[in-house]
C-alpha cells in the first residue's frame, strides 16, 4: 500500500486538510489537464505553471480573467490558515 494513500486513517497528533489534499492530487495517477473540472481543481490547489495554464486556457477556451481568477484562488487557497483539530482533553 502506498504511503501516499491519503485516505487512509492518519496517525499523526494533527491533520493537514491542504497537505492531504495536494498528496491526494499529486500522486494520483489522474491526467489533471484532462478535463475541464479536474484542471479547475489542480489549478486551485496545487496551481499551474504559466505554460500548463496557458495549455489548459487553449484547451478550455479559458479567457485571460479566467485564467487570472484561477490564479488568485490558488493563492487564497494558500494563504488560508487551516487549524487542524486537536483533543484539547488530555
Amino acid at each position: 500500500m502506498s504511503i501516499f494513500a491519503e485516505d487512509l486513517t492518519f496517525t499523526l497528533p494533527e491533520e493537514d486538510p491542504k497537505k492531504s489534499l495536494r498528496l491526494a492530487l499529486a500522486f494520483a495517477v489522474d491526467d489533471w489537464g484532462s478535463s475541464r473540472a479536474m484542471a479547475w481543481v489542480w489549478g486551485v490547489v496545487i496551481g499551474w505553471p504559466d505554460d500548463a495554464l496557458d495549455e489548459c486556457a487553449n484547451s478550455f477556451g479559458w479567457d485571460d480573467e479566467t485564467k487570472a481568477r484561477l490564479v488568485r484562488l490558488h493563492e487564497a487557497f494558500e494563504r488560508l490558515d487551516i487549524h487542524p483539530h486537536q483533543d484539547h482533553t488530555t
